[in-house]
């Protein structure tokens, strides 16, 4: 009986025991066109106002991940129940969600600049840009959402990753409530629409169908 025992603790140990480490070596810095999506700071408040005045007052969070190229593989985790496991020597890339919060939560911008593929020639930045409101009115509580997918190195909407059912546009120019912007993206989906400008950020979005709210600069 004890060697029964001594014999299920070994195998126990041996099930989860660990050969290697992930090791990282490095860095890789994003590319320059990164930083025309990466625009807010931490703790600024973005206000955006209607034709009709009413303010929208959005503060911004952001939420560094670290992401990884894998360079080379450097050995194997031995693990019996799920499989073998290799490890490798690799560099983190930067993941950045920014958030532009309402007060009462009620609003909520984003954007994510996401680095795509674990190889280095493969590598590539998307941006995801969103928005979701809820609005109570004489009909109840009213919500929508839009969410679209943005190849950043290749400059195209890539609805493939995700952005079924919204519509995009690029806009030489935008007016709304007395503003003008220029090469505007446009994104749409049936309940909600967001407009992005590279270098600027989000320049508007839309609640409750037409109501526009655009940014003051």
């Amino acid at each position: 009986m004890k060697n029964f025992l001594i014999t299920l603790v070994f195998i126990s140990i041996c099930s989860c025991s660990s050969d290697c480490e992930d090791v990282r070596t490095g860095s890789i810095d994003p590319p320059m066109e990164y930083f025309d999506y990466a625009v807010y700071e931490a703790g600024e408040t973005v206000n955006f106002e209607n034709e009709n005045g009413e303010l929208v007052s959005l503060i911004v969070d952001t939420t560094r991940w670290e992401g990884r190229v894998l360079d080379r593989e450097i050995g194997v985790n031995t693990d019996f129940q799920n499989g073998d496991q290799p490890c490798y020597e690799y560099r983190s890339t930067l993941w950045l969600i920014t958030q532009l919060i309402s007060e009462d939560d009620l609003t909520n911008l984003e954007v994510t600049v996401i680095p795509f593929n674990q190889k280095e020639e493969d590598l590539e930045y998307v941006a995801e840009i969103k928005s979701s409101w809820a609005v109570e009115d004489s009909s109840g509580l009213q919500t929508g959402f839009v969410q679209a997918f943005y190849n950043i190195t290749q400059d195209r909407f890539t609805p493939e990753l995700g952005s079924g059912g919204v519509d995009f546009e690029r806009l030489m120019t935008w007016e709304a409530n007395g503003q003008s912007f220029d090469d505007v993206m446009k994104f749409k989906s049936n309940e909600a629409e967001i407009y992005f400008v590279k270098e600027k950020g989000i320049v508007g979005f839309s609640r409750l169908g037409a109501e526009i709210f655009t940014l003051m600069e």
